[in-house]
C-alpha cells in the first residue's frame, strides 16, 4: 500500500511541477518584453483660394462679409492633458488670423517641434501625445493685414512605448465659419493643395484590446443664413462625379485621393495600416450662389490619433502556478501522513 501511495503522490508532484512549468512558459510567451502602439494623423492644406472661375474673389465681391475661427487642441497621455484653444488660449493670436495652437501632453518624450508636422512612422521610440494646429492667410484678398491665399495645418500624434498598460491620444479641429451676401450672383470654386498621412501602428505580439487609430476630416458646407439646410456640402472622397459620394449642391470637382477616412490596427491583427504620404490639388465648384442673399459657410478641418496599449500579467499567472504547486504539496504531505 505505501509504495501505490507513494507512486500516486510522485504523480502529483510532478504534475504539479509541469503545470507550474506551463504556466509560467505561457506567461512567459503571452507578454513581450515591450508594448508598443503608434498613431498619426497629418492634413495639411495650403494656397487655399475661393474663386468664381476667372479670379480670386475678393472683399469688393460681397456686400457683406465676417467671420471667425474656432480652434482646439487636446492631448492626453496617461489621464495627463494639455488643451490649447482659440480664441483666448495660450499661444493663439485674435481672430480670424493666424492661429498656431500646440499641446503636447505631460510627461511626453520625443514631441514633434511646433508646426513640423512629420510623417512618423513605426516603430514606436517613446511614449508621446502631440496636437499640433496652424491656420494663416485668407481665401479672398483685399482683407486688412491678412495675407493670400489661407494655410491650414493640423497634425495629431499618439505613441505608447513600455510594458504595462498605457494609453495616448490627441484631437485636433479646427471651425472657419464666413457669412456672406454676394453683390453678383456667381458659382464658387473652392481650390487648395493638400497632403495627407495617416499611420497605424501595434508592435508583434500586441494583445487584444490593444489599438491604434488615426482619422482625418475635411469639409466645406453652405447655409442659408437662417435655415437649418444645407444647399452645398463637400467632404472631398476621391471621387471627382459630380453628385456622388459625399457631394451635395458641387457641379465639378477634382479629388485626387479621400481626405476623410482612417488607418487601424486592433490587436491581435498586428502591424501597420499606413495612407501616403499624398500630395494633390483639390478643387469643387458650386452651384450659383444668388445676390442678396445671407450664406453662412463653414469649413472643418479635423486630425485625431489614439494609441492604447495593454499587455499581458505574468505576475498573475506565475502565482497561479504557485498555487497549483503549493496545492499538490499540501496533497503530498496529507497523503504521506496517511500512509505512515
Amino acid at each position: 500500500m505505501k509504495r501505490v501511495a507513494g507512486r500516486k503522490v510522485g504523480r502529483l508532484v510532478r504534475a504539479s511541477v509541469m503545470a507550474l512549468a506551463v504556466v509560467m512558459t505561457v506567461g512567459a510567451m503571452a507578454a513581450p518584453a515591450f508594448a508598443d502602439a503608434l498613431a498619426v494623423s497629418d492634413i495639411l492644406l495650403s494656397n487655399l483660394l475661393f474663386t468664381n472661375g476667372t479670379r480670386t474673389l475678393a472683399a469688393t465681391d460681397f456686400t457683406a462679409l465676417t467671420f471667425t475661427n474656432s480652434a482646439q487642441v487636446t492631448a492626453t497621455l496617461n489621464g495627463a492633458s494639455a488643451t490649447n484653444s482659440c480664441p483666448g488660449g495660450v499661444g493663439c493670436a485674435p481672430t480670424p488670423s493666424p492661429i498656431d495652437l500646440y499641446a503636447c501632453a505631460p510627461g511626453s518624450v520625443g514631441c514633434p517641434a511646433n508646426n513640423t508636422y512629420p510623417f512618423t512612422g513605426p516603430p514606436a521610440v517613446t511614449s508621446f501625445a502631440l496636437a499640433d494646429q496652424n491656420e494663416s492667410g485668407a481665401p479672398i484678398t483685399g482683407i486688412t493685414g491678412v495675407s493670400t491665399p489661407a494655410t491650414v495645418n493640423a497634425g495629431s500624434y499618439a505613441s505608447i512605448v513600455g510594458g504595462g498598460a498605457g494609453n495616448s491620444t490627441s484631437q485636433n479641429g479646427l471651425s472657419s465659419t464666413f457669412i456672406f451676401t454676394l453683390a453678383s450672383a456667381t458659382a464658387v470654386t473652392i481650390n487648395f493643395n493638400a497632403q495627407e498621412y495617416l499611420d497605424a501602428w501595434t508592435a508583434a505580439g500586441q494583445i487584444f484590446p490593444t489599438n491604434a487609430l488615426s482619422s482625418t476630416t475635411v469639409c466645406f458646407t453652405v447655409t442659408p443664413v437662417g435655415g437649418t439646410t444645407p444647399i452645398i456640402n463637400w467632404c472631398p472622397d476621391g471621387s471627382s462625379t459630380p453628385g456622388t459620394g459625399a457631394d451635395l449642391g458641387i457641379t465639378a470637382s477634382t479629388e485626387p485621393f479621400s481626405l476623410n477616412q482612417n488607418a487601424s490596427r486592433n490587436a491581435p491583427f498586428n502591424g501597420n495600416t499606413q495612407f501616403g504620404p499624398s500630395t494633390g490639388s483639390f478643387s469643387g465648384t458650386t452651384i450659383v450662389l444668388a445676390a442678396g442673399t445671407a450664406y453662412q459657410l463653414s469649413a472643418v478641418e479635423t486630425a485625431t490619433a489614439t494609441a492604447l496599449e495593454v499587455v499581458s500579467e505574468p505576475g498573475s499567472l506565475m502565482l497561479l502556478g504557485a498555487g497549483l504547486l503549493g496545492l499538490g504539496t499540501t496533497f503530498t504531505l496529507r497523503r504521506r501522513k496517511k500512509s505512515e
